[in-house]
């Protein structure tokens, strides 16, 4: 006699597990999109330029500049306003102390790591830890 109970928990977990292993690998429509400028007209420029998403339409959309204190500003395209980042780019990036290092910026999926090549990095992800990508033309 087969102990049915045992079967379907194993048969679940699989499920569970596929199901899993599919949202890792597909990406949701509404990914944040993080471009690099110098200033706030710049981002405000490069804001009225860009399609919206079909999803978020321009809420799911950044510009990124650096104040004169060495902070990030930013930008939504959607809200039209700037967030502050605490975190202080011009900070040295020292791999014994801050390998694997992740710092949250004011805007969700979207942080700043310690390269292995030296200098910080700006990452845009889907979710927490998923499907992470390095924003191009950022400079920490």
């Amino acid at each position: 006699m087969v102990d049915q109970g045992r079967f379907f928990s194993s048969a679940f977990m699989l499920c569970v597990a596929i199901i899993m292993m599919v949202a890792l690998i597909v990406p949701p429509a509404a990914a944040a999109k993080v471009y690099v400028v110098q200033n706030k007209d710049e981002a405000v420029a490069r804001c009225q330029n860009i399609q919206p998403d079909p999803v978020t339409g321009m809420y799911g959309q950044f510009a990124v500049y650096r104040d004169t204190d060495g902070y990030d500003i930013f930008y939504s395209c959607g809200y039209q306003s700037e967030d502050k980042s605490d975190f202080d780019r011009s900070m040295p990036c020292n791999l014994l102390q801050n390998r694997g290092l992740r710092v949250k910026s004011p805007e969700h999926n979207v942080r700043y790591y310690c390269s292995l090549f030296g200098g910080w990095k700006l990452e845009q992800c889907i979710g927490r830890f998923v499907n992470c990508r390095t924003v191009e033309g950022y400079q920490g």
